[in-house]
């Protein structure tokens, strides 16, 4: 993995954070990144590390995520769903629910970025 891709998932993980979300701030740092990459950075990636966040009573991470935890934790997933096939469908089931649940976060970010959005 390079680092525009490391840099790429800590930024959109920012949308996961427990304080009023910045689309213009994170739709400029992403720059002029392929927004179907993004979609899918955004949805098989970091979504499934970070969520979990927003749906904590407290959520613990109010700012910024630890970028190497972030790092380690998607490499875990992803390795995970190589090895076995269970985890694979799992992860897909979880990554439809995403699609649903954080589909308007998206929505707004997209339109940040100058796209139309795409269902």
């Amino acid at each position: 993995m390079d680092q525009d891709h490391a840099k790429i998932r800590l930024v959109l993980s920012q949308v996961f954070v427990d304080t009023e979300i910045d689309y213009r701030s994170i739709a400029a740092q992403l720059g002029t990144a392929d927004c179907r990459l993004l979609k899918e950075i955004f949805f098989e990636e970091v979504a499934p590390v970070c969520y979990p966040n927003l749906r904590a009573p407290v959520p613990p991470v109010w700012t910024i995520f630890d970028a190497q935890w972030l790092q380690a934790e998607i490499a875990n997933r992803l390795a995970r769903r190589r090895r076995s096939a269970c985890a694979a469908i799992k992860d897909k089931i979880l990554s439809s629910y995403l699609r649903l649940a954080f589909s308007e976060e998206w929505r707004r970010l997209e339109a940040e970025l100058g796209h139309g959005y795409e269902k």
